[in-house]
């Protein structure tokens, strides 16, 4: 696999590796191997869990900035920040640590 430019190094033995490193140690659990694309899939599905989160956190909104928590269902108001433009930042998904 070929990443361009100068200092570019192929990754592709060091994730086989890691991928029959991880199989074993499954394997003296008694777990089945996970191939690569299993793992993107796990991977896949674990962000769009945390997207759902995000859309479920912004649907339960009573507010511009309380919410109900996604783990206990408190209701959470953080202190509203001076600026309009501010309050609207709070709730892009990259300032909730979603992406």
């Amino acid at each position: 696999m070929d990443l361009g430019g100068g200092d570019a190094m192929d990754l592709t033995p060091l994730r086989l590796g890691l991928d029959t490193a991880v199989d074993e140690v499954r394997e003296g659990l008694g777990l089945a191997p996970i191939s690569s694309a299993m793992a993107r899939r796990r991977v896949a599905a674990d962000h769009l869990r945390r997207a759902a989160e995000y859309v479920a956190l912004r649907a339960t909104a009573t507010g511009a900035t309380a919410y109900s928590c996604g783990c206990c269902g408190e209701r959470v108001a953080p202190p509203a920040p001076a600026r309009p433009a501010a309050r609207l930042e709070g709730w892009l998904p990259w300032g909730q640590g979603y992406i």
